[in-house]
């Protein structure tokens, strides 16, 4: 006969897990944001940075490193909260009632509507500043 597994230890863990996970994407598109802002301030003095190729460059390459980085930090946290509730599903598999669906599902699908369409809020607003990004980019090299 199995323990019933300490929700303080099992918490904490999946405190440590998330966090370990997601702390490597927090700072790329905070990195980026701020490095691009300093080169289009930059610009708006000829005598302090020319417009020159490789500056156009360098912006580019930072404005687009934002919505991808944010995509990745996305992907990553859905990825560990999935990974976290089948975790959790083979330590409470011992004191289930022996339905069918796993942790995961039972949560997801309990979800109302309105929390399912707010949980895509994020991917949504990742694809607008993506094209917001692009259009930006466009604008300046044309």
């Amino acid at each position: 006969m199995q323990e019933q597994p300490n929700k303080e230890f099992l918490k904490e863990m999946y405190a440590i897990y998330k966090d370990a996970t997601l702390s490597r994407f927090r700072l790329l598109p905070e990195i980026s944001s701020l490095a691009t802002a300093l080169l289009v301030v930059g610009t708006f003095n000829p005598d302090l940075l020319p417009l020159t190729y490789g500056v156009k460059l360098a912006i580019s390459v930072l404005l687009l490193l934002v919505p991808v980085s944010l995509f990745m930090y996305l992907w990553e946290a859905n990825e560990a909260s999935i990974a976290a509730a089948k975790q959790l599903d083979k330590v409470v598999t011992g004191f289930s009632d022996g339905g069918t669906q796993s942790l995961h599902e039972i949560i997801m699908g309990g979800l109302p509507l309105k929390r399912k369409v707010r949980a895509l809020y994020a991917w949504v607003v990742i694809i607008f500043i993506f094209i917001f990004v692009l259009l930006f980019i466009y604008h300046i090299w044309n």
